[in-house]
């Protein structure tokens, strides 16, 4: 509950910034309530706002792909990470093969 009030608070607040392990931490806790849609909406607020991400924010994301089965969003994810010279490291890639190997579209 705590994470989703962090959540719309962020967004009623224009000038407000979320640290990176903040905005982790808020995703973790949405993912593992089953909130998977909100964990993946907070981290598309923090990049679109311009706010700073590491490459735990984008495994945190990648977890919630996991949990909706969002295999293609977390390729994209991952390539926007690469982009951003993030290098992934190994929760981000057991992440992955968590995501894809749950998602019965990828081949």
């Amino acid at each position: 509950r705590l994470a989703l009030t962090l959540v719309e608070h962020c967004q009623a607040q224009k000038d407000f910034r979320l640290s990176c392990s903040s905005c982790t931490n808020a995703m973790v806790t949405c993912s593992k309530a089953l909130k998977w849609d909100i964990a993946l909406h907070l981290f598309h607020w923090q990049r679109s706002s311009g706010h700073p991400l590491d490459i735990g924010c984008f495994t945190a994301a990648i977890r919630a792909c996991e949990q909706g089965l969002q295999w293609e969003e977390a390729l994209t994810l991952l390539e926007d990470a690469r982009h951003r010279g993030l290098e992934p490291n190994a929760l981000t890639a057991r992440a992955l093969l968590e995501c894809f190997t749950g998602s019965s579209g990828w081949r």
